[in-house]
């Protein structure tokens, strides 16, 4: 089955520790909708960095 689907994409390049705490980005690539990382274990971390 296929979905048609409008959505709106942001490539976000994560270049430092402090864009990685605003992002809340833990290692990269991630992939997050929301704001929430799309893998639930994630979205406790709170230890954020770049990769």
């Amino acid at each position: 089955m296929k979905l048609k689907v409008n959505a709106d994409i942001e490539i976000v390049t994560v270049e430092t520790s402090e864009e990685a705490i605003r992002y809340r980005h833990i290692g990269g690539p991630t992939i997050q909708v929301n704001g929430l990382d799309i893998e639930p274990n994630a979205r406790t971390i709170e230890q954020f960095g770049i990769s």
